[in-house]
């Protein structure tokens, strides 16, 4: 089964000035989430007023499934690689200049692991990385929208 691709971050700002109730505006935030593969969709979560009911909010979903909207299966990351190759479009291929400049900017970063004998923190297959990424996020009141 393919894995999906997605990510979404919440960045946990108080409002300055707070025109509702402490009791309204403790709900979840509004968030946007974009999922990438398999199922490309784009979801905007907000916080509405419920009509006739005063000032409480409620959370509603403003979405996206572009698998939905367009009635077609998409091709998978490979299929679409080797179609491309198939059709002679090489966008999707570096150039050996972007290859020899990507050694360049990663290089040093290697060259600083060997130096202080570290290593890529690692974590488990289809999980959300290593703890110390959300340390890394949480320094600057960030969270990953798992962890909310």
């Amino acid at each position: 089964m393919p894995e999906f691709i997605s990510s979404a971050v919440a960045i946990h700002d108080p409002p300055t000035h707070a025109i509702l109730d402490k009791q309204a505006t403790a709900q979840s935030p509004n968030r946007l989430v974009i999922q990438l593969q398999p199922e490309e969709s784009i979801t905007l979560t907000i916080l509405a007023k419920s009509p006739g009911e005063g000032m409480r909010l409620k959370p509603v979903d403003l979405a996206l499934d572009l698998g939905e909207t367009f009635k077609m299966r998409s091709l998978d990351a490979y299929e679409r690689l080797l179609m491309d190759v198939v059709n002679g479009n090489l966008t999707l291929f570096m150039r050996r200049d972007e290859l020899d400049a990507a050694w360049r900017w990663i290089d040093p970063i290697r060259e600083g692991w060997s130096q202080h004998d570290e290593k890529p923190k690692a974590y488990t297959a289809g999980s959300w990385g290593p703890a110390s990424s959300s340390a890394l996020v949480g320094r600057d009141g960030i969270a990953w929208n798992d962890e909310l």
